[in-house]
């Protein structure tokens, strides 16, 4: 279910980004992506997803992130990297 159709959507203040390969929902303490089908979710998209997600929460918020797998995509997931 995407978030949007969810009663948390209507609950929940949140403030949505959205890119072209998926949505971001950037709730109090923690924030939702969605990505779209058959995308490959790699480094090249975190770089442009995080400095957004940095701007919105600061540099030191600890927060949650939750991965609403509505689709089917692949990732690699980054060793050792931050985020410039």
């Amino acid at each position: 279910m995407y978030f949007e159709n969810s009663n948390y959507f209507k609950e929940l203040e949140h403030k949505k980004l959205e890119f072209t390969f998926g949505n971001f929902y950037l709730c109090n303490h923690f924030f939702i992506s969605e990505i779209n089908e058959g995308v490959h979710f790699d480094w090249e998209k975190i770089k442009i997803v995080m400095p957004k997600v940095i701007d919105y929460y600061g540099d030191n918020s600890q927060l949650g992130y939750i991965s609403n797998r509505v689709h089917s995509y692949s990732i690699i997931p980054p060793e050792n990297r931050t985020v410039s």
